[in-house]
């Protein structure tokens, strides 16, 4: 897997399968989480749609605060016992963490201490999960060179993730329903959320097993410079490409988060689908988007994956644009095509921010003379989660400016318009600065291979 300098060649194919396949768990826990936590807050916890705003927030803003932290760790782990052996230790305490999210806000009835204990879940869980998350992504810029090759391995990565977010968004309320046998999704008791949680929880450890039995350890490299953490953060920023792409991250997500986590809202209230209903057209979107990757890497190849970013919003914000217009009569043509728009779109939206950032890894270590990789995901991460919380918590306010009446289906018709405003127009307007950013972004191929060559170079000569 090495060349005659020492550098890494990439991976085998059984090696990027075992590469990807934590995302199942990882994605599983982050999309349940940011799709249904307030969701089931609201309409089986029992908590007001701002303190479960609130709660989601303030675990967000724990989590986000811990990404860097772990992230400059992890890099110093690096060059003493290596990045995998924290994720070894905290495995099963992340699942075990990941269940009491659901557990614990069902155990009590005063609502200080049920948002007490739901924030708090939250917490522990977000300790671990940046744990297992942070250290395992950040060996991909060193384990996977080529600029092209990346595309590919995110495209691999994304398939796992997209057939977790299949499972985490559109089959959770069929096994919700399933395990407590109440249609209604606003009515199904805490049993069948938390038990939904423990099966997730156990394909979140299964899923690493492949990558701790496959996968190296990062290779030895000159050691970052020690300095303070915000000093540290900031100069990431002075790396060509790396704030743009932080920037087309952080829209993106914001969109698209915005759009996930009131869906439920939508389909169930304005489309007129009952949860049990949901799955088929969401199962639908996902599958789609799975089967695009392969063809949005060929077309990053061909375009430069800045452009063909631009393309997958274009083709997103159509979706966005046509959500006004669908007809409130359950499943109908209509929904079906923009649904598959949303799919296409949704494919591209989430692997080329992905694909973009080893390069900015690169261009990091050629700036600042040693590599970076946990740092420069940490902020990439936290930019993630940030723009994730402001999501969902933008969308517990607007819930409770309009009177949003938990455990129904039928809403007032000014909550319907703020569901529908929620799920199309807001996003759409956050994907064309998106659109905006990607214009002239700076880090192209040839430009990618001059930054991986110096920094070979000067860790042979180290």
């Amino acid at each position: 897997m090495k060349d005659e300098g020492g550098r890494a060649r990439g991976l085998r194919f059984g090696q990027k399968l075992a590469f990807g396949t934590p995302e199942v768990g990882l994605a599983l826990a982050f999309v349940a989480i940011n799709s249904w936590l307030l969701y089931f807050l609201v309409n089986v916890a029992g908590l007001s749609p701002l303190l479960a705003g609130i709660a989601f927030l303030a675990g967000r803003l724990f989590d986000a605060v811990l990404d860097p932290l772990v992230g400059r760790w992890s890099d110093r782990m690096r060059h003493t016992v290596g990045r995998i052996p924290a994720i070894r230790w905290a495995l099963v305490p992340t699942a075990l963490a990941y269940v009491s999210i659901w557990v614990l806000p069902a155990l009590v009835e005063p609502t200080v201490l049920k948002f007490a204990l739901a924030t708090g879940g939250f917490m522990l869980f977000s300790f671990f999960y940046t744990l297992v998350s942070i250290p395992r992504i950040a060996l991909l810029p060193d384990l996977v060179p080529d600029y092209d090759a990346r595309t590919g391995q995110v495209s691999i990565n994304m398939i796992f993730i997209f057939v977790s977010v299949l499972v985490a968004i559109a089959i959770t309320p069929a096994l919700v329903i399933g395990f407590t046998g109440v249609e209604e999704l606003a009515a199904t008791p805490a049993f069948g959320w938390i038990a939904t949680a423990a099966l997730f929880a156990v394909l979140g450890i299964l899923s690493y097993l492949p990558f701790l039995f496959a996968i190296p350890d990062a290779q030895p490299s000159p050691a970052p410079p020690v300095r303070p953490l915000g000093a540290d953060v900031r100069s990431l920023f002075a790396t060509p490409g790396y704030g743009r792409v932080i920037a087309i991250f952080g829209t993106s997500v914001l969109a698209t988060l915005i759009v996930q986590s009131m869906v439920p809202f939508y389909l169930e209230s304005w489309v007129g689908l009952p949860g049990s209903a949901q799955a088929p057209i969401l199962g639908g979107i996902f599958l789609l988007s799975i089967l695009c990757f392969p063809a949005w890497a060929s077309i990053g190849k061909r375009m430069g994956k800045h452009r063909a970013m631009i393309l997958g919003c274009a083709i997103y914000c159509l979706f966005l644009a046509l959500v006004p217009f669908v007809p409130r009569a359950s499943m109908t043509p209509f929904l079906i095509g923009i649904c598959a728009l949303s799919g296409i779109g949704i494919s591209a939206i989430n692997l080329f921010p992905w694909a973009m950032l080893p390069d900015a890894v690169d261009m990091d270590a050629q700036t600042h003379g040693a590599p970076r990789e946990g740092l420069v995901y940490a902020v990439f991460i936290f930019t993630q989660k940030m723009a994730g919380s402001l999501a969902v918590f933008w969308n517990a306010i607007m819930l409770a400016i309009f009177d949003h009446q938990a455990g129904r289906a039928v809403q007032a018709e000014g909550t319907l318009a703020a569901f529908v405003w929620m799920t199309g127009p807001i996003p759409l307007a956050i994907l064309v600065v998106t659109i905006l950013l990607c214009i002239g972004y700076p880090i192209t191929r040839a430009m990618q291979a001059r930054a991986r060559a110096g920094t070979t170079a000067r860790n042979v000569l180290a």
